[in-house]
C-alpha cells in the first residue's frame, strides 16, 4: 500500500542503491552481495535498457534481458 512512499521506483542512481547496495546492508549481507565485485555473490538481473534514463514510475515496466544467480545465466531473452 505504501511502498511506492518508501522505495524509489525512478531509475535514479538512488533507486539502483536501493535496490542492490541497500537491500544487502538490510539482510545484513553486505559482505557478500549488493554489489558486483569479485567475491561476492553473482546474482544480478541485466535489463534491456537504460535504467537511469527511463521516466519516473517506470522502473518496473523495463523488459528483463537476462538473469544470473550464483553466477551461472539462468535466464535470457
Amino acid at each position: 500500500m505504501y511502498r511506492h512512499l518508501l522505495l524509489p521506483t525512478d531509475g535514479s542512481e538512488l533507486s539502483v542503491r536501493a535496490f542492490t547496495a541497500g537491500a544487502a546492508f538490510a539482510a545484513f549481507a553486505e559482505g557478500q552481495r549488493g554489489m558486483i565485485r569479485e567475491g561476492l555473490d553473482a546474482d544480478l538481473t541485466a535489463f534491456e535498457g537504460d535504467v537511469f534514463s527511463i521516466p519516473v514510475g517506470t522502473l518496473s515496466s523495463l523488459p528483463v534481458a537476462a538473469t544470473v544467480v550464483g553466477g551461472e545465466v539462468v535466464f535470457t531473452r
